[in-house]
């Protein structure tokens, strides 16, 4: 199967959810994969979760194009795949790594060490940066919480020339409408249960406060010039430029995904309201 210009947006998801869903019910098969065109790195994370439920049965086969194999070589995505890691001289990729539900701690180093770390970042203080950090390991957390995934699914990169960093998050849990479901005794679909979810307070922990961590995320982000992206079974959500996109894909993706954009070029300095 090729694929190709599988970009971070509605289409590149798209694409990766015709390559799960043409194949999920093969079994003792090959699953042969030809990069070309473009690949985002940071969709490392949602392939490399997609193949990983294919392979349980079946043999991948993943190869590239020259320019796409050295950038996923340099991420370690194809070290999964019996390729060697090459160097990033240029030091824009942030590594693929698959999480154990259990390395919660190891994915809080990697946030802070891979992402907030970067020089690239605008100015935060740092209790502005612990914040965003707690948010995104909260995801994490909220990943082995609430969905039986084995992995979650993280990658990154930074493209200079697009003063952006785009960085992924992905499990193959059971998704956010089927979780927002069981808790509320709604019957929502894929789109209102992301929405559900951004709303300040909402959450599917029992008997604790929460649900702020996206909220807080997507504020950043907004103020920042970025955008937050949901994929999780049918549903697609993006909240881009003080504007929402929503569709609705042709299948379901095994899980959920969020990417998100970090301006660079955003010359603010970001404090807590508290500070």
């Amino acid at each position: 199967m090729i694929l190709s210009y599988i970009n971070d947006d509605f289409g590149g998801f798209q694409k990766l959810i015709n390559l799960w869903d043409s194949h999920r019910s093969l079994s003792f098969g090959a699953v042969n994969i030809f990069l070309k065109g473009f690949f985002s790195a940071n969709m490392s994370a949602p392939l490399g979760a997609i193949l990983d439920l294919l392979s349980t049965q079946n043999n991948i086969v993943l190869t590239a194009t020259s320019t796409i194999q050295t950038i996923l070589q340099k991420n370690g995505f194809l070290s999964f795949y019996g390729y060697p890691t090459v160097w990033d001289n240029n030091n824009t990729t942030i590594q693929y790594i698959r999480f154990k539900r259990s390395e919660s701690d190891a994915f809080a180093g990697y946030v802070n060490t891979q992402l907030l770390a970067r020089p690239e970042l605008p100015t935060l203080t740092p209790k502005a940066k612990m914040m965003i950090a707690q948010v995104i390991v909260e995801i994490f957390t909220n990943s082995v919480l609430h969905t039986q995934t084995n992995y979650i699914y993280t990658c990154g990169q930074f493209y200079p020339k697009k003063h952006c960093i785009d960085f992924s998050i992905v499990d193959t849990g059971d998704g956010i409408r089927n979780t927002v479901n069981k808790h509320t005794g709604q019957n929502l679909n894929a789109i209102d249960a992301i929405k559900w979810a951004l709303i300040d307070g909402n959450t599917t922990k029992r008997g604790v406060p929460g649900g702020y961590g996206l909220t807080i995320l997507q504020d950043f982000l907004r103020m920042n010039g970025g955008s937050l992206q949901i994929i999780s079974n049918n549903g697609y959500y993006c909240h881009d430029n003080n504007s929402q996109f929503t569709r609705i894909f042709n299948a379901e993706f095994p899980g959920t995904a969020l990417n998100l954009q970090i301006r660079t070029d955003d010359m603010n300095w970001y404090r807590l309201k508290s500070e």
